[in-house]
């Protein structure tokens, strides 16, 4: 991934609707500047905010974990920035430039199977008890766990239930040449634990993977106004303040419970997809 032109602004403008967004290496220096950059959701920024963006990014690509019902009021991509295209999560990478690619990273399936692996032997025999009870049944069970486990209970569910997922994203690091920006509804929780893996298999010190995530605790006031960001977790009666945290301990023991369970990242790679050839070309991709 050669180095794009810089995305102006480097950091968030709330003038421009550029919400969370920054160049990963300025807290993750390992990391080669000018490669991935992350934020909010994309369709937020303001006329002025997307027209900056089309051009930092130059010939690079968007990858957005957001599900299909969370664009459903929106235009895509190419047809509010003329000569960009969409690329759907399903084909191989490609070598053409200005790509969209909307690729869901949660969902119900993800957190159904990141629940049952996260859960021990007598949770799982409750859970299946609640199955057999019925879908709301099963659902106000997980909904309960979430109250209780908060972000961190969220991360370990997406990091065991969605490795697939993060996979086709992650081999797309990269692919074609120039920037990529990762982006969700907050550009802190998909988006954060997406960045996390991929400076974690470019061999980024721990401490500057946290950093980075860390940083998004500056958005908290931006996102308290974005009702994407918030409604999902009213609907659930669950109190959204919580989940604007950006601690990064809570990150650091999802990614140790997550990676243990799987019997490290390489354990946790290989269900992901991610060969060894391809952690190289990601480590060559993001470190230069």
């Amino acid at each position: 991934m050669s180095g794009g032109p810089p995305l102006p602004p480097l950091r968030s403008d709330l003038a421009l609707g550029l919400v969370n967004l920054r160049d990963v290496s300025a807290l993750a220096p390992d990391e080669a500047p000018g490669r991935l950059y992350r934020s909010a959701r994309w369709s937020r920024a303001t006329a002025a905010g997307q027209a900056a963006l089309q051009r930092g990014l130059g010939e690079g690509l968007i990858i957005d974990l957001r599900g299909a019902d969370e664009r459903a009021d929106e235009a895509p991509l190419p047809a509010s920035w003329p000569g960009w295209w969409q690329d759907e999560a399903r084909l191989p990478p490609s070598i053409r430039g200005r790509a969209w690619l909307p690729m869901p990273l949660l969902g119900r399936r993800v957190v159904g199977r990141g629940v049952w692996s996260a859960s021990g032997g007598r949770d799982k025999l409750g859970l299946l008890q609640h199955r057999l009870s019925g879908a709301e049944q099963a659902k106000a069970h997980v909904i309960a766990r979430l109250r209780a486990g908060g972000l961190g209970q969220l991360y370990l569910w997406t990091l065991l239930g969605g490795e697939r997922r993060f996979g086709r994203a992650l081999r797309r690091l990269g692919r074609p040449p120039g920037p990529t920006l990762v982006c969700c509804a907050a550009g802190k929780d998909r988006t954060g634990l997406l960045v996390a893996v991929a400076l974690l298999i470019a061999e980024v010190p721990r401490p500057q993977v946290l950093a980075d995530y860390a940083a998004s605790a500056a958005a908290r006031e931006a996102l308290r106004a974005d009702r994407q960001v918030i409604d999902g977790l009213i609907a659930q009666n669950i109190d959204p303040e919580p989940f604007l945290d950006a601690r990064p301990e809570v990150l650091d023991e999802a990614l140790d419970r997550a990676l243990q369970a799987r019997g490290g990242l390489a354990g946790w790679l290989r269900r992901a997809g991610i060969d060894g050839e391809e952690q190289r070309r990601i480590q060559r991709a993001l470190r230069g």
